[in-house]
C-alpha cells in the first residue's frame, strides 16, 4: 500500500512539473517569436497590426499543443481515478448485499446438482462426461467421490475441444478416451478440473463465498462442505453466476 501511494504522488510530481514546464517554454517560445518578428519587420507596417497577425498565426498552434500534452497525462490520470472509484464502489455494493446471505441459503443443494460420482477420476471416458453434461444442458459438472467429497469440477468447452483432437487421431478411439489419457497432453487442463474450486463452511456467507473465489485466479465455484475444506462432504454449490445475480438485484 505504502509503495503505490508513493508511486501515485510521484506521478503527480511528475506531471505538475510538465504542465508548469510546457506552459513555461510555450510563453517563451511565443515571446521569442514575437520578438524576432518585430525586429525583422519591414518599415512601414504598424507594430499593433504585426503583432496582432502574429498573435492570431502563432497562439492556436501553441495552444493546440499545450492542450494535447497536457490532455494526454492528465485525462489519463481521470480515467484511471474513476475506473477506482467504480471498483470501490462495486465491493461496497457487493459486501452490503452479501453479507447478510448464508452460504447455505445461497448454495444448490447437493440432491439438486447434476453431478458424477466416481472414486477414480482418471478413469472415466471423456465422451460419457460430456453427454452427460449435454444431455443436462450444463455447461460444468462436479465430480464426486463415494463418500460425496470433491474430486473435480470438469469443464464443457476444454473436453470438447479434446475429444475433436482425438477425433482427428486414427490411433484412438473418440468413444473410449479416458480423463488419464486427456491428462497425457492436457494435464493442465485436467489439474485446472481438480483444482479450479474453493471450499467454505456452512455457517459462512455469500460475502465470503465472493472473497474466497477472488482469492484463486480463474475460480468459478464455491462448495460448500460439511468442515469448510475440500476434505468434508459438499452439501451445496454456489456458482460465480449466483453471486453476480444477488449483486445485480
Amino acid at each position: 500500500m505504502n509503495s503505490s501511494l508513493r508511486g501515485n504522488g510521484e506521478k503527480k510530481e511528475v506531471r505538475g512539473m510538465l504542465a508548469m514546464r510546457v506552459s513555461t517554454y510555450s510563453i517563451v517560445l511565443v515571446g521569442i517569436v514575437a520578438t524576432v518578428a518585430l525586429l525583422a519587420s519591414p518599415r512601414g507596417i504598424k507594430t499593433a497590426e504585426i503583432a496582432m497577425q502574429l498573435f492570431n498565426s502563432i497562439l492556436p498552434l501553441v495552444g493546440a499543443w499545450v492542450g494535447t500534452v497536457l490532455a494526454f497525462y492528465f485525462t489519463r490520470d481521470s480515467f484511471q481515478a474513476a475506473t477506482e472509484a467504480a471498483i470501490e464502489t462495486y465491493a461496497s455494493v457487493a459486501e452490503k448485499k452479501l453479507k447478510p446471505i448464508t452460504a447455505t441459503e445461497a448454495m444448490r443443494k447437493l440432491e439438486g446438482i447434476t453431478k458424477i460420482t466416481a472414486d477414480d477420476f482418471s478413469l472415466l471416458k471423456v465422451k460419457d462426461i460430456q453427454h452427460q453434461m449435454e444431455s443436462a444442458g450444463v455447461k460444468r459438472i462436479p465430480i464426486l467421490d463415494s463418500q460425496g467429497k470433491f474430486v473435480a469440477i470438469v469443464h464443457l468447452q476444454p473436453i470438447s475441444t479434446y475429444l475433436l483432437q482425438v477425433a482427428t487421431d486414427a490411433t484412438q478411439n473418440v468413444d473410449e478416451v479416458t480423463i488419464g489419457d486427456m491428462a497425457m497432453t492436457e494435464n493442465a487442463t485436467v489439474q485446472m478440473f481438480k483444482n479450479s474450486a474453493v471450499f467454505i463452511s456452512t455457517d459462512r456467507s455469500l460475502y465470503d463465498a465472493k472473497i474466497k473465489m477472488e482469492d484463486l485466479e480463474k475460480c468459478q465455484d464455491v462448495f460448500v462442505t460439511s468442515s469448510g475444506d475440500r476434505k468434508g462432504s459438499v452439501v451445496g454449490w454456489i456458482t460465480n453466476n449466483r453471486i453476480l445475480k444477488e449483486i445485480r438485484e
